[in-house]
């Protein structure tokens, strides 16, 4: 599935973006971090309305987001998100480790399923790095989890794709892909590979980093592909 991620400063912003996606994307993440802060209660609202899986995010600076309060705030604003209706709730690694056990708490009461995220915007981490993320992350009970490096050279996409091996062994969902030009097409494969979905700008105007895909350009791709199909 393809989970266009949307990011206003305004809520009527992002309620135009909202419809222009919502017949051609699977999923839409909603970025809450880049709102105005006195717009949040307005994008709460849309989460409940939405006809589409709702990803609730609200990233961090220190984790490459738009978010600047403290992080009592941030993650009241996630409970909150929980409570208005969406499908997923993100939440950093390190946030989790550093005592974010409310959100998984809330999310349990209210049948939504946790995101458990991890990114790393210099490099890509070694194997047994990354076999140690996944690790740590299985020990916090998530439904997904979301591992995203950064490929500077095609050794980088081979490492990020290979944690696929141990999929089946994972309790929970795995989205993992590599940031960049080299690992742009990545962000396809991995669907091949068992993600249940991966993230998708809602237009090349709109797109924010090297190698990320707008969701007509992807559609076209998995098309032709069958990328979305995973290998057996």
């Amino acid at each position: 599935m393809l989970c266009v991620s949307l990011a206003a400063p305004t809520a009527s912003l992002l309620a135009q973006k909202l419809d222009q996606v919502e017949n051609r994307a699977d999923m839409v993440e909603i970025r809450l971090d880049r709102l105005q802060p006195q717009e949040v209660d307005g994008a709460l609202e849309l989460l409940g309305r939405c006809r589409l899986p709702v990803i609730a995010t609200n990233r961090p600076r220190w984790e490459g987001g738009g978010f600047q309060g403290d992080e009592t705030q941030r993650l009241a604003i996630l409970r909150r998100a929980v409570e208005s209706g969406a499908d997923f709730v993100d939440i950093e690694l390190k946030a989790m480790e550093k005592g974010g056990g409310a959100v998984t708490q809330c999310c349990a009461a209210a049948g939504c399923r946790l995101i458990l995220s991890y990114h790393d915007f210099q490099g890509t981490p070694s194997q047994p790095e990354l076999r140690s993320i996944i690790r740590r992350m299985a020990a916090m009970g998530p439904s997904v989890a979301k591992v995203v490096t950064t490929a500077r050279l095609p050794q980088d996409v081979r490492a990020i794709l290979a944690v696929y091996c141990i999929g089946d062994l994972l309790p929970f969902e795995l989205v993992a892909f590599a940031m960049g030009r080299v690992g742009a097409m990545s962000r396809l494969a991995c669907l091949a590979l068992g993600a249940p979905f991966t993230y998708v700008a809602p237009s090349p105007e709109e797109i924010t980093a090297p190698g990320q895909l707008d969701l007509e350009s992807a559609r076209r791709i998995v098309e032709l592909t069958g990328a979305d199909e995973p290998v057996v």
